[in-house]
């Protein structure tokens, strides 16, 4: 695959997940989270990243709690449209 298609679809995963979540404000919250190597959803329940670390980006407390906070709700929200579409 290439690095143009890895790239869309990496955007597309970190839009997907700001928009479900609601965040306002979010090509800001996406350039940001882009800019900085966030380019999976999952990376917000790895236990060596730190909260702190991400609000240091600039991001709000209310951001950052909800992108750490709802992975696992993603995951499942995404495992329901998956098994509801005619190729899961």
């Amino acid at each position: 695959m290439s690095n143009h298609h890895t790239s869309c679809r990496n955007k597309t995963n970190m839009y997907d997940y700001i928009n479900f979540l609601g965040i306002r404000n979010s090509e800001y919250t996406l350039m940001i989270l882009l800019a900085n190597g966030f380019h999976l959803h999952e990376l917000f329940k790895s236990p060596a990243l730190s909260r702190s670390v991400v609000r240091e980006l600039g991001l709000t407390l209310g951001v950052v709690t909800m992108l750490f906070s709802n992975v696992a709700r993603y995951n499942q929200y995404l495992r329901s449209q998956k098994a509801g579409s005619p190729e899961g």
